[in-house]
């Protein structure tokens, strides 16, 4: 049954088990939540581990619902699915559904959600299904969907179609004042990406693995000239190359981050393979001047190194949040691309690359 129209319900039978969806194809990344009020006056959220304090929830305890995995990150199209599973709701008064458009709660801005080509589905193991379709033109960066309320007669499925700014949405729904967008996105996958709301950023190097790996940054500036003259001796040899606006930061030109290129190399760890809380640091300090930026790590000494075994990962904070991409390239090289910065189209992102190779990377292979 489609339930078009706000206020429109439905009744639910008794299952064993239920899962809803989110589902859409537009180029958002949209995140399923559930927040529950218990008969005896609990509230809280299911919603992704990549918010702090975020909570994926269990089948087997309360709240007995689970959500799936986070998909759409970095507002990337196609078919998108995110789910909850249900497995009881005995304890439960209500349970509200909602969707957040975090690109846009993150900015304070707001969009219409008519736009998103979504919609959400509720089947139950007994073969009942339900379709809620994501088409108010109302404009926020909340989709308060619909909910679940127990009544005489069993569990209504309600319509809500209620479109909200993210603090409405945390005064309004128990449980949502829990929800931080300070959050942390952990990039998984290669190609995964998300955006960059933020005017500057520290990258972080992290390792703990007795290795010396090198952070190192290659970069194009907005309206990059010629290239300045070639680096000589050994160290030029090594790290000379690329494109004729291509140009390099690493532990022998630290760069700058109060001039041209705005970005800065703090130091050199690990020297001599030691283990511990190894970590190097590149800050950027206008995003705005640089088109295109990849972060790589390079290691000393070791041609067939695999970056997967050692533990390190690199975190970019700046805005209201943190970003990781973990090293997860176990294939042998040298070095190990890590990160593209997109800042091509005026609207910067980083994307997950991880790529192990022997030689020395070139920029203008990941644009």
């Amino acid at each position: 049954m489609e339930l078009k129209k706000k206020g429109n319900d439905a009744l639910i039978g008794s299952f064993s088990q239920m899962q809803i969806s989110l589902i859409w194809t537009s180029a958002v990344d949209l995140d399923l939540m559930a927040f529950y009020k218990s008969k005896d006056g609990r509230s809280g959220g299911i919603y992704s581990q990549n918010y702090a304090g975020g909570s994926s929830g269990s089948l087997t305890s309360f709240p007995f619902m689970e959500l799936s995995g986070d998909a759409g990150l970095g507002a990337s199209g196609g078919n998108n699915r995110e789910e909850l599973r249900i497995a009881a709701l005995d304890e439960m008064e209500e349970v509200w559904i909602a969707a957040l458009n975090f690109t846009d709660a993150s900015s304070g801005t707001g969009r219409v959600f008519a736009d998103y080509d979504a919609r959400v589905e509720v089947v139950t193991d007994k073969g009942e299904s339900h379709t809620v379709s994501l088409d108010s033109a109302q404009s926020g960066s909340v989709a308060l969907l619909c909910h679940l309320k127990s009544g005489f007669m069993g569990t209504s499925l309600v319509n809500n179609s209620d479109v909200m700014s993210f603090e409405t949405f945390q005064q309004t729904v128990p449980g949502a004042s829990a929800v931080k967008l300070s959050s942390k996105v952990i990039l998984k996958q290669k190609g995964q990406k998300t955006a960059l709301a933020c005017k500057g950023f520290q990258a972080t190097l992290s390792w703990k693995t007795a290795v010396d790996l090198d952070l190192h940054c290659f970069y194009r500036l907005k309206g990059a000239g010629e290239k300045s003259a070639p680096k000589k001796g050994i160290l030029g040899k090594i790290f000379s190359g690329g494109s004729s606006d291509e140009e390099h930061v690493f532990f022998m030109k630290r760069g700058s981050k109060s001039a041209s290129p705005w970005i800065y190399l703090d130091k050199d760890a690990g020297i001599g393979d030691r283990s511990g809380d190894n970590q190097e640091n590149i800050y950027f300090t206008r995003l705005d001047e640089i088109e295109h930026a990849i972060i790589a790590a390079n290691i000393f000494n070791k041609p067939r190194a695999n970056f997967a075994s050692y533990d390190g990962k690199v975190t970019i904070r700046g805005g209201r949040g943190e970003i990781e991409v973990p090293l997860m390239e176990s294939a042998p090289g040298s070095w190990c691309i890590i990160a593209h910065i997109d800042n091509s189209s005026g609207s910067p992102q980083i994307i997950n690359i991880n790529r192990t190779q022997a030689d020395k990377p070139l920029l203008e292979e990941f644009i």
